[in-house]
């Protein structure tokens, strides 16, 4: 889980100073609102060439968009702005698929024709639930033409305003593409503790399956909670936040749920104190709170590593190349369900800061750090992979502690057993150029170097990574990483690669100066098993965001592969490991003369047995977060109880 937040909580000029600002407090999940982009929430018409913007401008930070609000009065009395709406929200679910977001945040709406927050009598008419079941049947229509999901949340002023009404409205509509935003504090609020535990065992046994989005607004903040909560004393109020939240992050946890907590509801103000309430009373610590967020720091040999997360599941270190920053790995690859997904900066790049010792701009000390890293997170074993440098650390983790690693994804490695000599003499001459001339001056003389302009001629892709070399924002601390790590190297004898066993993906490029195709190609005959595959077209450089240059869905499925069959090999361990520890249990029974009783079948286990099939199961989600589709025209309840 990460924090995130209403972008529209940061009012700016300009969606870049909008963005900024949300980056500036720590977040990387956003909920966004067309509105941030100078547009209305639901437009007319939105160019691509926007959306393409606002995307890249989203990712350039390091931020994921979480949904998207789509919100109007599905209920609206006024049958010609009903439509209107209808079809605007239709414009910006063909837009999602430019904007990079799989969730349309909804709103079911109310009778009254001024204000779609605000209650009406005739929202408990029968005549209102069939209106709204025509209306939320037409936008599931749109949904399933551009495979977005449409996510609604029980408002106790809407129509759908109880835990019971939105699974009934799931079950009417019984569409794949209808899901379920979660907000205990839009829920009727209990005005005690205990009643916080009821209230949120409640929503999440009805609607857990069915959660694709957790909002997190205060409890307490609004009108309605002030004057149910007037007789609390301060302190019973405290713990009433405090048990609110902590349950709530223990029942997402329980469900599995992998996304966003959005923060809302509050002023700018607000949101540094919020940030902190959250980080002190949410599931577990304020350590393990940070541990789940999307950026923080942890410290080694006084340097503070900046770190990435996302996901939960299987672990996967990926890491940055020469110049690179965490959040190059991310462009390349976004971890699939189960599988969670962690980068950070190493010495001497990115945020990590200061540069630290001189002497330990090392491969091998990469290495411990990298390990360090999982002993920080609690993580006994992780695939681990890197990009370039990124792969010689983790080649070097591989060798030096194999009992921490499941498997490998080495992506244009450029060392196996000493440097390539081109390549430390080309980073020498950069840092040289730097140290003496100064990134600006150094950068005008590397252009009308011949090497520099064969590389130009021959692979535009390399040599603009280079470039970036003097172009980034610390380049003369680079002097001492491109003059040390050039020259290392992960292993000095080859044949020490013969010693990894666990599942290994090694890929190359045949026009790829820097990482020529050839180290790939031996490392692949090296490790035993390894696989060797192209990654497509010139992508060599460093700096460069990978997912520009290369195949993405066919890298991400090499990789799938590689994670799918560590976790196998996972499970299959910890089955020979019961196995083994049963054997113990029964080979000392015999010993001791004792006969091991049958397992009883209790009311208990009955009970736990009947309740599987009293709640329909959770719609199938494809690879890339949508649903999974269902036959035009096939009953749900029928597939569900087949």
């Amino acid at each position: 889980m990460q924090l995130g937040i209403f972008a529209k909580t940061f009012p700016r000029p300009t969606l870049e100073e909008t963005l900024d600002a949300v980056v500036d407090h720590g977040l990387c999940q956003i909920q966004f609102n067309m509105s941030c982009a100078g547009l209305p929430t639901l437009p007319d018409r939105i160019d691509e060439d926007l959306c393409v913007w606002i995307a890249r401008s989203i990712k350039q930070r390091g931020m994921t968009m979480a949904a998207i609000s789509g919100t109007f009065n599905l209920c609206d009395p006024d049958t010609t702005r009903l439509q209107d709406n209808l079809n605007r929200l239709e414009v910006l679910a063909a837009a999602c698929r430019w904007l990079d977001t799989r969730i349309i945040t909804l709103c079911t709406g109310t009778r009254d024709p001024k204000d779609m927050w605000s209650w009406h009598s005739d929202n408990v008419r029968r005549t209102t639930w069939e209106i709204l079941i025509e209306n939320i049947t037409e936008a599931c229509k749109i949904a399933d033409r551009h495979e977005v999901m449409l996510a609604f949340e029980p408002e106790v002023n809407n129509v759908v305003n109880s835990v019971s009404k939105a699974r009934r409205l799931l079950d009417d509509v019984a569409s794949p593409w209808l899901k379920v935003v979660i907000d205990p504090a839009n829920l009727p609020i209990r005005s005690h503790v205990g009643g916080v535990h009821e209230m949120l065992d409640e929503a999440f046994d009805w609607l857990g399956p069915d959660i694709v989005l957790a909002h997190a607004k205060d409890p307490c903040l609004d009108d309605l909670s002030l004057k149910l909560m007037k007789r609390l004393d301060y302190q019973t109020l405290q713990l009433y936040r405090q048990a609110f939240y902590h349950d709530y992050y223990v029942w997402l946890k329980k469900i599995g749920y992998e996304g966003a907590v959005i923060i809302h509801g509050l002023e700018e103000s607000q949101v540094v104190s919020r940030i902190t309430f959250l980080k002190e009373n949410s599931y577990g610590s304020k350590q393990m709170f940070e541990r789940m967020a999307c950026y923080h720091f942890f410290e080694r040999d006084g340097i503070q590593f900046h770190v990435r997360g996302a996901g939960q599941g299987l672990p996967f270190v990926f890491l940055h190349g020469l110049g690179g920053e965490l959040n190059q790995p991310f462009g390349l690859y976004r971890p699939m369900r189960g599988i969670r997904m962690i980068a950070f900066d190493m010495r001497g790049h990115g945020e990590t800061r200061p540069l630290g010792d001189l002497n330990k701009l090392t491969i091998s000390s990469m290495a411990d750090d990298l390990i360090a890293l999982l002993d920080y997170l609690e993580i006994k074993q992780a695939i681990v992979g890197g990009i370039s440098l990124g792969a010689a650390v983790a080649v070097n983790v591989a060798l030096r502690f194999p009992q921490r690693v499941l498997g490998l994804v080495l992506s244009r490695p450029a060392w196996v057993d000493q440097p390539l000599p081109e390549n430390a003499q080309l980073y020498a001459t950069i840092a040289r150029l730097i140290r003496d001339l100064g990134p600006k001056e150094g950068l005008h003389h590397f252009r009308e170097m011949a090497v520099f302009q064969a590389m130009e001629r021959d692979s535009p892709d390399c040599a603009r990574s280079l470039i970036g070399q003097f172009e980034q924002p610390r380049a003369r601390e680079s002097v001492a990483r491109l003059e040390r790590l050039s020259a290392d190297t992960p292993c000095a004898d080859r044949a020490e690669y013969r010693k990894i066993s666990v599942p290994t993906l090694v890929l190359g490029n045949q026009q790829d100066p820097i990482h020529p195709w050839m180290i790939a190609e031996t490392l692949s005959q090296l490790i035993p098993g390894a696989e060797l595959v192209a990654s497509g077209p010139p992508e060599c450089g460093e700096l460069e965001e990978p997912a520009v240059n290369t195949h993405p869905a066919r890298f991400c499925q090499r990789v799938e592969d590689v994670l799918e069959h560590a976790e196998h090999v996972v499970g299959q361990r910890r089955r020979s490991a019961k196995r083994a520890q049963a054997e113990r249990r029964s080979s000392g029974a015999r010993e001791l003369g004792v006969t091991e009783p049958a397992r009883q079948v209790g009311n208990a286990d009955a009970r736990r047995v009947d309740t599987q099939h009293e709640r329909p199961a959770q719609v199938g989600l494809a690879e890339h977060g949508g649903p999974a589709r269902v036959p035009r025209g096939h009953d749900r309840r029928s597939q569900l109880h087949a």
